[in-house]
């Protein structure tokens, strides 16, 4: 691991045997994603619908409730004027 995977990852994490394995970019996205969520649920504003995710993914965290959903779901409400 190079320096800069010991700044993103906590020491003990660093120390276990099989994270060569991991893409660990994926991995702190992932961290970054949730840390967010629970931020935006104590701190951020209600009245708007937020997500976050990679901008390559299929995928996003909902952070009003931290649940994994998808852009399928966010085009539906969207049309459905749930989303705005």
């Amino acid at each position: 691991m190079g320096e800069d995977d010991k700044k993103t990852f906590p020491p003990k994490f660093t120390m276990m045997r099989n994270t060569r394995r991991l893409n660990r970019g994926e991995v702190a996205s992932e961290f970054l994603e949730q840390w967010f969520a629970q931020a935006w649920r104590a701190h951020g504003p209600k009245a708007l619908p937020p997500y976050i995710g990679h901008h390559d993914s299929y995928f996003k965290i909902e952070l009003a409730t931290g649940e994994k959903t998808n852009w399928d779901v966010l085009v539906a409400r969207a049309k459905a004027g749930l989303a705005s």
